[in-house]
């Protein structure tokens, strides 16, 4: 399976290497994607902490969010600093807002544009 929809939530879920050709994406008011895997790199003189981040902006008229890797292996990468791949994410990139979750606490680093 490609990707999964909610009907009754109108969240469309799909990893984010390509846009389906789905019919239930254009019903959708959410979009859920992986694929890049966001995080941030934090920087305060010589060191540097990369934490996985959540992605939030706009895809055409819906929600986009962008899921960070799940795994321990992938840390993900650095949207604010690297080119995007997601073609649901070539446009608009400054954009997005930059959330990161530490023990059920949701921390806002704001727009990527501010971050780079």
């Amino acid at each position: 399976m490609d990707c999964f929809f909610l009907p009754g939530r109108g969240i469309f879920i799909t990893h984010g290497h390509r846009i389906p050709e789905d019919r239930d994406l254009e019903k959708a008011k959410i979009v859920v994607i992986g694929h890049e895997h966001p995080a941030l790199f934090l920087r305060d003189g010589i060191r540097t902490e990369k934490v996985k981040c959540f992605l939030k902006g706009k895809w055409k008229n819906k929600t986009l969010i962008q899921i960070p890797s799940l795994s321990f292996a992938t840390q993900g990468s650095d949207l604010a600093q690297e080119e995007v791949f997601s073609p649901f994410t070539q446009r608009g990139k400054g954009d997005y807002t930059a959330y990161c979750v530490e023990d059920f606490d949701v921390f806002c680093f704001g727009k990527l544009r501010n971050l780079e």
